[in-house]
């Protein structure tokens, strides 16, 4: 079961949404938080799939908002994707758990 989290950036209060901050997965997916360059956010990219009837409804290694192809993993200090200051997890925000 995978997890996820709000990132926020205290210096230009850009958001992530609920992301799950490193590679995470559940019992359909595997996930990376990657930062796409196309739209410029932070999300959670579908790396591999482990049920073969979901393969053709999910783009491998593409961004979920504009499927746009370049994306690269989000590293360990979470730079905003914005102004590249780091991000913090929202202690406010609820965790979300999937599968």
């Amino acid at each position: 079961m995978g997890s996820k989290h709000n990132f926020i950036c205290p210096s230009c209060e850009y958001e992530s949404g609920l992301v799950s901050g490193q590679p995470d997965s559940g019992m359909m997916v595997a996930v990376d938080t990657m930062v796409c360059q196309d739209c410029q956010s932070v999300v959670d990219v579908v790396v591999q799939i482990f049920l073969d009837e979901y393969a053709a409804e999910i783009d491998l290694n593409c961004c979920p908002d504009c499927r746009g192809t370049r994306v690269s993993p989000w590293p360990s200090q979470h730079p905003c994707p914005k102004c590249q200051e780091p991000m913090v997890q929202d202690s406010l925000s609820p965790e979300m758990l999937w599968d």
